[in-house]
């Protein structure tokens, strides 16, 4: 099945037509939940045949003892799905499923399982492996893992081939990751093979692995802290020794990478730096060269799944070179996949290239030299009545300009009026990253005449600021921006209702 609706296009302020992803479509459909059920955590393998298998926890909720592994299958590029047909159904919570594929063609599906101890709370009883010899048809029984020193095993990244043929796992304890190797493809992985990687003392958790066609391995650990970013580690020798950690300003989690056909690698996290909303947004971003250093990547949103829990993302790289991207839909209870295309991820322009030449209006907000005028409540407006002038709070950043909402149906309004007018061709306006960007842009002619310039092109912000041109230079005395977020179809139960948040907004 296909989403509904096309990614959009969208102008630069160059004037040139961009395709970006839009985070709140989906390309395929894996499967709906059933019961209440909601899909979790999934992991997806593309077998040599061509065959698409993808794995996911069924569950209510993040955490409930009620979850099973379920798994479907496809053979015509995820167009027809069948399934769901359960892997794993204890008497715990089975969650957090990987797939990989050994030499053989031999398929490993890897988790753990969480149960409630009454005496001692949660209790990790390791995690398990499963094995398939038939396509994942069928699985045999499960082996559980153990590793020295290691309470409470955990993994949440998927297995991969070294390039001396061995299966590496990526798993995690109390502060330790590690990597547990199997010689005998995948049917045992001894406690006495296990690496821990040396993370510089840093307080860990999940650890995802990839190993490039090179031979080059690669070791991408999420920190406890996510407000630290991450750490990167590399092999070169098929995980036998690991170099020292490199840090990330990528503060991610659940994250996953593939390799392309050009060598670059594409990598899919739920994003926690705030930049694109208080929600858990995908992003993917590309990295040219692996194997030195990464730069200070500017991720893309791909994927929106509307509340605050996480998508998950899981990438299979397709013999066309896109890359198929499966996630939760947190919302419509849906297993759901979304074609990635490495050109859209570079298509969005740099911050500081939208902005040049532009006077901030927030900044002479700030200064002084402006006014607020709002019918919105909020953490960034003082509190006096609706609809009059006031200034900001003082000592908020330009980011933290968070303006609430309006009242139930109505459409609220930000608008500044400046202290002496401006010659302005073109407004520019971001809202938050994350939140619905329907809004029309007006601005007052030297009589006080507002006059609408149109709405924002975007559907969802990409990371760059939204020009909207006058058809003829103006001196301006005010900008408005008019928010049709209370209007939204966004489901009703998406727990995080849309606020009316202003970033940036400019005029040059």
């Amino acid at each position: 099945m296909l989403g509904q609706r096309a990614p959009e296009a969208a102008r630069t302020a160059a004037g040139t037509i961009r395709r970006a992803p839009d985070p709140l479509t989906w390309d395929l459909l894996v499967a709906r939940g059933r019961w209440k059920r909601r899909y979790h955590f999934p992991g997806a393998v593309r077998l040599p045949g061509g065959t698409l298998l993808v794995a996911a926890r069924s569950g209510v909720e993040h955490v409930d003892h009620r979850g099973r592994i379920e798994v479907f299958r496809s053979t015509d590029e995820g167009r027809t799905w069948t399934g769901p047909h359960t892997a794993r159904d204890s008497r715990g919570d089975d969650r957090d499923p990987k797939l990989a594929v050994t030499p053989t063609g031999r398929v490993l599906l890897t988790g753990f399982t969480r149960r409630d101890d009454r005496s001692r709370g949660p209790v990790r009883t390791g995690v398990f492996v499963l094995r398939s010899d038939d396509d994942g048809r069928t699985w045999d029984v499960p082996t559980l893992l153990a590793a020295p020193g290691a309470d409470h095993l955990t993994s949440h990244g998927a297995a991969t081939i070294a390039a001396d043929g061995s299966v590496l796992l990526p798993v995690y304890g109390r502060n330790l990751a590690m990597v547990m190797r199997s010689t005998d493809d995948g049917l045992t992985f001894p406690p006495e093979q296990v690496v821990v990687l040396d993370c510089a003392g840093a307080q860990t958790t999940e650890v995802v692995l990839l190993a490039l066609r090179s031979g080059l391995l690669l070791a991408w650990v999420r920190l406890a802290d996510e407000r630290l970013g991450s750490l990167l580690l590399r092999s070169e020798d098929s995980g036998a020794s690991w170099s020292a950690p490199e840090h990330l300003p990528i503060a991610q989690s659940s994250a996953d990478m593939v390799e392309l056909d050009d060598g670059r690698v594409l990598v899919a996290f739920g994003d926690l730096s705030g930049r694109f909303g208080v929600r858990r947004v995908t992003c993917a971003a590309l990295v040219d060269d692996p194997a030195g250093p990464w730069p200070a990547t500017a991720p893309a949103p791909v994927w929106d799944a509307i509340n605050f829990d996480q998508a998950n993302p899981s990438l299979v790289a397709l013999p066309d070179g896109d890359v198929l991207m499966f996630v939760t839909d947190y919302t419509r209870r849906a297993l759901v996949g979304k074609r990635l295309k490495a050109d859209e991820l570079r298509a969005a322009p740099s911050d500081a290239r939208q902005q040049e030449g532009a006077v901030d209006l927030l900044a002479l907000v700030d200064a002084g030299r402006a006014l607020v005028r709002t019918n919105m409540r909020g953490r960034a407006v003082t509190d006096s009545p609706d609809d009059t002038l006031g200034p900001l709070r003082p000592g908020l950043g330009l980011d933290d300009a968070v303006l609430g909402a309006a009242a139930p149906g109505a459409c609220g309004h930000y608008t500044v009026v400046f202290e002496r007018p401006l010659e302005v061709r073109e407004v520019g306006v971001a809202l938050r990253p994350g939140e619905d960007q329907r809004a029309w842009v007006g601005v007052a002619d030297g009589d006080g005449l507002w006059h609408r310039l149109g709405r924002l092109p975007h559907g969802w912000r990409f990371g760059d600021v939204d020009w909207l041109p006058l058809p003829a230079p103006l001196s301006v005395h005010g900008v408005r921006v008019v928010t049709e977020s209370n209007r939204s179809p966004r489901p009703p139960k998406a727990r995080a209702t849309p606020e009316v948040a202003v970033t940036r907004l400019m005029v040059r």
